[in-house]
């Protein structure tokens, strides 16, 4: 998708710019967050307009950072998707604007009822 644009990563988006998909736009925003190498990055639903295997391969992308030896940024995932979750070292459940449960996907789910409620996971 880069090749293709006029000016690479630097290309304006936009009313006066390309017009992309929303996964397009999605990717470059992410890519661009990336090669500015921040210590923290927040995602926000970051990859709510890819489809599962794009989001599955961005997401294997940014943490294959960590695993190559270089030290990635930490990452902040806001997301309720599972198989964003299912990725993640630690699961913070917010409620009310607090931090009401912390764990491993597996450990909350196991745990706390209302994780698996808000994820639609059944519990026998």
């Amino acid at each position: 998708m880069l090749e293709r644009l006029p000016h690479g990563l630097d290309t304006p988006l936009g009313d006066r710019g390309v017009t992309l998909s929303g996964g397009q736009r999605q990717r470059l925003c992410l890519a661009r967050a990336l090669l500015g190498a921040p210590d923290i990055l927040c995602l926000d639903d970051a990859t709510s307009a890819l489809d599962a295997l794009g989001e599955r391969q961005v997401l294997h992308n940014i943490r294959r950072l960590h695993s190559t030896g270089s030290q990635g940024p930490t990452l902040l995932l806001i997301t309720s998707r599972l198989s964003t979750l299912l990725l993640a070292d630690r699961v913070l459940m917010l409620e009310n604007g607090r931090i009401s449960a912390s764990g491993s996907h597996a450990e909350l789910s196991a745990h706390n009822a209302h994780y698996r409620d808000l994820l639609g996971i059944d519990h026998e």
